[in-house]
């Protein structure tokens, strides 16, 4: 099994639940920009839920207009969306 890669910028890890805890999302913007770069992007998006993920779209589309990063996000938000709405229909066949 690979060991996961670990960044101080990320907080403590927690090898039980494969987390990271106490993180600190200031730390992990690009200090001269104040904007996400690739790898905090991908950093940040899993503590992120739907409707978070959602506004994150809105700024990429009307602020920063990233192609790389406004599809990184889409197939985030659109996994989660996913999630949510399997679990709705399998919450009616229960009924």
């Amino acid at each position: 099994m690979r060991k996961p890669v670990i960044d101080k910028r990320l907080g403590k890890y927690d090898p039980d639940t494969g987390a990271f805890v106490e993180h600190d999302i200031e730390k992990l913007f690009d200090p001269r920009t104040k904007q996400l770069n690739w790898f905090t992007l991908n950093a940040i998006l899993p503590l992120k839920n739907e409707a978070q993920i959602l506004v994150m779209l809105d700024d990429e589309v009307q602020f920063y207009k990233r192609p790389t990063f406004l599809v990184r996000m889409h197939q985030r938000y659109t996994m989660l969306r996913a999630q949510r709405e399997r679990q709705e229909l399998l919450e009616k066949i229960k009924q």
